[in-house]
């Protein structure tokens, strides 16, 4: 099989079969984690002399996550057919909200690394746009690392994905007010990443709540 075929699979649906709702909330989790810790791996190419064995290319981590997400999808929907009403019902529809929020992530992640792409080595913007990429791979590795740890603190990792729009600000303030050159090309690309970051934060407040809230 290839590294796409691969990716595409999923390691923990049906492995065992579930047997009611608990084990199939237990597995969809299991599997959304696997997607979550590939996020880090999208910045590869624009984080320079980055170490480590070279990830997957971008496109095939982005066919690879789009065949995983309707998988899990489809089984979660189905789980909830079988669960009937209740508690765990609830909350497997809330992990098929969650799936929708992180197949939205992994497309906005994917569009910052594109305009992240866009920058001239050593250009005006490029510190500005190196401080954005390393600031989202720590936190998507922080993210992806704390969901996976079923010991995590939820009340940390809801405070880490806190609403960082005063922080952003002062970003934007700093490239308004930058007196170094930069093309048009350039700076339009380092606008376009403050934004994406902005709407990957919000993406992952969302997807923290679906995954940490049980109901009551």
């Amino acid at each position: 099989p290839s590294a796409e075929e691969v990716l595409e699979r999923p390691a923990h649906l049906y492995n065992p079969r579930p047997t009611g709702a608990a084990e199939a909330i237990r597995q969809v989790e299991l599997e959304q984690d696997r997607l979550m810790q590939r996020l880090p791996l999208f910045l590869h190419g624009v984080r320079p002399g980055e170490a480590g064995p070279k990830p997957p290319s971008l496109a095939v981590l982005q066919r690879s996550g789009r065949a995983l997400h309707a998988t899990i999808r489809d089984f979660t929907l189905d789980a909830v057919a079988q669960a009937g009403p209740g508690a765990e019902s609830d909350r497997l529809l809330r992990l098929a909200d969650a799936n929708q929020v992180l197949a939205e992530l992994q497309a906005n992640v994917a569009h910052f690394v594109a305009a992240a792409a866009t920058r001239a080595e050593g250009g005006a913007t490029d510190g500005v746009t190196r401080s954005l990429v390393e600031g989202l791979h720590a936190l998507l590795e922080i993210v992806a690392a704390e969901l996976g740890d079923a010991e995590s603190d939820p009340e940390f990792l809801v405070k880490l994905v806190a609403d960082r729009s005063m922080a952003l600000l002062a970003v934007r303030e700093r490239v308004s007010g930058g007196a170094a050159p930069s093309s048009p090309e350039e700076r339009l690309a380092l606008w376009r990443s403050i934004d994406l970051f902005e709407q990957i934060v919000l993406l992952l407040r969302q997807y923290v709540w679906s995954r940490s809230t049980t109901p009551a």
